[in-house]
């Protein structure tokens, strides 16, 4: 055994100090397993491979986890790197800790996946392990934990990428349950990587900044010390710290600030024995030391999602330097540092468990919940990034309960939260008794009632409104399944105009015929034939020469038969199935023709566009007759080019005449031509080409516009 094994060996039996006999011989028999099953493999760093898990398990001994925890840490690659099987685990160590390891095996590389794919995948499958047991993710942070102090020996590539994955994944999980250290941790090594000159000049700068400070902070600590004593409050420590790098980059960053105008690079924590004792403390500090307005922060009461609880203030100390101070008890002192991995909880039998872990629990519950309506892998880790965002504003239902929401969130959000049946079908917010739009962004202390209607549904365009995981995930499951419903209305539409009383094939009598010939041409159900047909992966002909052919004596067909190729009507309610070319904008009352693509339906253009006129030529893909019903109330978008005189309140005046006429505007852009002129480019959604040439008509009217004309 080499030297750095039996040091780091040692260093791992010293750990264990708080492990009972019986539990250390089954961590030594599993250390003993992993030694022979990882002996002659080498790491990157030429040390033998057992030092990475060892490493592992020592860390997990630091945070005080139970034995089957540190088993699994000891022995998480030995599937994976190793010809050691499951059964050999079951047998020597029972099946919870093989269960844990599994949930650690990286899935193997899929051929038929990219990175960002088979990435994806393997934090799909973590996720859906952690839900089970949530040691899966302690120990997997532990491993990133152990791999980001040895990156050094990796290629400079591969560590950035490494890194990123850390910053962007890992660091934030670690906070997100609550063990905060960790995830400063990986957050400063992952800084480190990707910008070490930016983290050198930080780093240096909290270094000096700590050394000119340090007679400030020991004149603050003595003060709140003598106020304590004096006041006969015990407390249990009074310590001191200064903001990681990383952290203090983010600020930077994020807001805009130089090094010097960061006001909480310096914290005191005082920690006492009641959560009653942190609200005295508070109120002798304000009392005795002047506070900075609107930086007090009560996370006792209104705890961060992750469980954590403190009370924050900032102080002005001598000379008004500014000290961030920090008042908890030691509970939860512990549970800051250690949030779900806090040890007590994991006591064979045990249920009670920490506020980090039941939030933790929660999480996973919502993502498992949530992960079936989510198409891919990849989107699945959007959502999960989105709920990792720190940042958080408090909201009240209108009957006074508090809702935790992203910041940034809509009220259209807090709909989604509520119900989903309820986010469907809201139209306005009322926010403190005013109404507002749905895309209102909300503010912490607000009072919410969401005004819903009946026929109302969600538009595409509120996926650009939502920001939390809920909501877009509900949106997107209901435009799915919205537009499956759409293809297989739109493919009945193309069958049937090109058979008389074609309605009489989708009756009940006619379902058993439909399925038969759903068979026939390869499908599981009538409805995927015509999702087929209206993608343009299965022509009509086709389908109607098996109808043909399979019914010659079948009752249904005898009612039914062949007629001219009628042209298809639009009405704008089947916007999930029909493509509007976005290169002429067409809009009912234009001529328009229509295009079958395979895969990508059918594409409607205005019979004039220069691009339809080319497609044609090329006959490339098949042309459908169509024309608009005059049922439609769909808006639809279109663009207007208006030259403009440059004065104060022209373009004001031309978007009040587009609001008055029922008109949104949905993008705007405009660039000065000279001195006295702007040229305004903007897409407005209207109901029809009547609607938009009074729009027109209007805004020819008005005083400021010199020009105004349609554009593609």
């Amino acid at each position: 055994m080499s030297s750095a094994v039996e040091t780091a060996l040692k260093k791992f039996e010293i750990t264990l100090d708080y492990v009972d006999q019986d539990d250390r011989s089954v961590v030594r028999s599993a250390f003993a397993l992993a030694n022979d099953y990882h002996r002659g493999q080498l790491r990157k760093s030429g040390l033998p491979f057992i030092i990475h898990p060892l490493s592992v398990a020592i860390i997990l001994a630091e945070l005080k986890m139970d034995c089957k925890c540190i088993v699994a840490g000891l022995l998480h690659d030995v599937l994976e790197d190793t010809d050691c099987t499951d059964t050999i685990l079951k047998d020597k160590f029972g099946p919870s800790v093989t269960g844990i390891v599994l949930g650690l095996t990286k899935i193997k590389k899929l051929p038929t996946l990219n990175r960002s794919d088979s990435q994806a995948q393997n934090y799909r499958n973590m996720l859906m392990a952690m839900a089970k047991d949530i040691r899966v993710l302690i120990i997997k942070l532990a491993d990133r934990l152990d791999n980001m102090r040895t990156i050094a020996y990796l290629h400079a590539e591969k560590q950035v990428r490494i890194a990123k994955e850390t910053l962007e994944i890992y660091a934030p999980l670690a906070k997100r349950l609550g063990m905060g250290y960790f995830g400063f941790e990986l957050e400063n090594l992952s800084f480190k990587v990707i910008w070490p000159v930016r983290y050198r000049v930080i780093d240096q700068a909290l270094l000096n900044m700590s050394q000119n400070n340090a007679s400030l902070i020991d004149y603050v600590k003595q003060e709140i010390c003598a106020l304590m004593d004096h006041h006969n409050i015990a407390f249990e420590s009074l310590t001191h710290r200064h903001k990681h790098t990383y952290s203090v980059y983010k600020k930077m960053r994020d807001k805009n600030k130089s090094f010097q105008e960061i006001t909480d690079v310096f914290a005191l924590r005082v920690c006492l024995a009641q959560p009653l004792d942190c609200y005295t403390v508070l109120g002798l500090l304000h009392t005795n030391f002047r506070p900075m307005l609107n930086k007090l922060k009560d996370y006792i009461a209104l705890p961060k999602k992750n469980g954590y609880q403190s009370l924050h203030t900032v102080i002005f100390g001598p000379s008004g330097a500014k000290v961030e101070v920090q008042i908890r008890t030691t509970v939860m002192d512990q549970l800051a540092s250690s949030g779900v991995a806090a040890h007590y909880a994991y006591k064979e039998g045990g249920v009670n468990h920490t506020a980090s872990q039941i939030q933790a629990y929660q999480w996973l519950s919502r993502l498992v919940n949530n992960q079936n309506e989510n198409g891919s892998s990849l989107e699945f880790m959007e959502h999960v990034k989105i709920d990792l965002c720190p940042d958080e504003v408090y909201v009240f239902t209108p009957k006074g309960d508090i809702v935790r929401l992203l910041k940034g969130a809509t009220a259209l959000d807090f709909a989604y939260y509520i119900h989903t049946k309820l986010g469907h079908s809201c139209v306005l917010a009322r926010i403190d008794h005013q109404i507002n739009p749905l895309s209102t962004v909300l503010k912490s202390g607000q009072f919410i009632e969401i005004i819903t209607k009946q026929d109302s549904s969600p538009n595409p365009l509120w996926l650009d409104i939502v920001v939390t995981a809920k909501a877009k995930a509900a949106l997107r499951l209901y435009f799915k399944n919205q537009r499956k419903q759409d293809l297989v209305f739109l493919g009945q539409r193309l069958i049937s105009k090109n058979i008389d009383n074609a309605h009489a094939l989708f009756t009940k009598d006619g379902a058993v015929f439909l399925e038969v010939v759903a068979t026939r041409l390869g499908c599981d159900s009538f409805n995927d034939v015509l999702e087929l047909v209206a993608l343009g992966n299965m022509a009509v002909s086709r389908v109607i020469r098996e109808l043909q052919a399979y019914s010659v004596d079948h009752s249904v067909w005898s009612r039914v038969g062949f007629s001219n190729n009628r042209p298809l009507t639009i009405n704008g309610k089947e916007h999930l199935a029909i493509n509007y070319a976005r290169c002429c904008l067409p809009i009912p009352g234009d001529g328009i023709m229509g295009f079958l693509s395979a895969g990508f339906g059918i594409t409607v253009h205005r019979d004039r566009c220069h691009v339809a006129i080319q497609l044609i030529k090329e006959a490339r893909y098949e042309t459908i007759n169509v024309l608009w019903s005059e049922e439609g109330d769909r808006q639809f978008t279109s663009m207007l080019e208006l030259d403009l005189i440059n004065q104060k309140g022209a373009l004001a005046s031309v978007c009040l005449i587009i609001s008055e006429l029922f008109c949104n505007i949905e993008e705007i852009k405009s660039e000065l031509l000279d001195s006295k002129s702007m040229h305004v480019v903007m897409c407005v959604s209207v109901g029809s080409r009547s609607h938009l040439s009074k729009v027109v008509r209007r805004l020819r009217h008005e005083r400021n516009v010199v020009r105004i004309k349609r554009v593609s």
